[in-house]
């Protein structure tokens, strides 16, 4: 999902709630998120939910344990012919 769609879900699911008084359960079919994270949209202040802070960060690579470097596992391509 694009970040501006999530921001704009956030927004939404705050107004819904505060402002028209919907039930979390009401909110989280309408928008079609679950209820968990409705409950935490809500209980953020205005500046968080204007902020997508997931995934990596740019430029910042993932850190690996010494054994999965060994093996080398996360970055050798699969080969399907063994698979099927």
């Amino acid at each position: 999902m694009e970040k501006l769609l999530l921001i704009n879900k956030r927004i939404k699911a705050r107004e819904l709630h505060k402002q028209k008084g919907w039930s979390i359960r009401k909110i989280s079919r309408y928008l079609v998120a679950s209820r968990d994270s409705i409950n935490k949209w809500i209980k953020t202040d205005e500046k968080e939910v204007t902020q997508d802070n997931r995934g990596w960060k740019k430029g910042k690579p993932r850190k690996y344990t010494e054994q999965q470097k060994e093996e080398g596992s996360y970055f050798q391509p699969r080969d399907d012919s063994k698979f099927f």
